[in-house]
């Protein structure tokens, strides 16, 4: 069936996922508003397909800061990776549009 650490969800299938039951299975990302200055992310910790935590952090763009801070070191690491990408695909798509 292949390697399932990288599916989602791999509580139980994954070596690597850890053991701790307070663990969110998913962490699910979207980003809610954004202006020049600012942008709101909004998230969901689920477990077992449910969520368990629901929550929002608005980042300012020009202080590279979050409001408020992320104290939750996982939390923090996939809030900066989808905030890598959404800054990526602007710049993909402002050099498609300029081409």
């Amino acid at each position: 069936m292949g390697n399932l650490c990288l599916d989602g969800y791999a509580r139980g299938t994954c070596p690597h996922f850890p053991s701790d039951e307070s663990t969110p299975d998913a962490i699910e990302l979207t980003a809610a508003c954004e202006t020049s200055e600012t942008i709101t992310i909004r998230y969901s910790l689920e477990r077992n397909y449910l969520p368990f935590t629901i929550g929002e952090h608005l980042f300012h763009w020009t202080s590279r800061q979050w409001s408020p801070q992320i104290s939750d070191p996982m939390l923090s690491a996939h809030m900066e990776a989808y905030l890598d990408r959404l800054e990526n695909l602007k710049l993909e798509f402002e050099r498609e549009r300029n081409n």
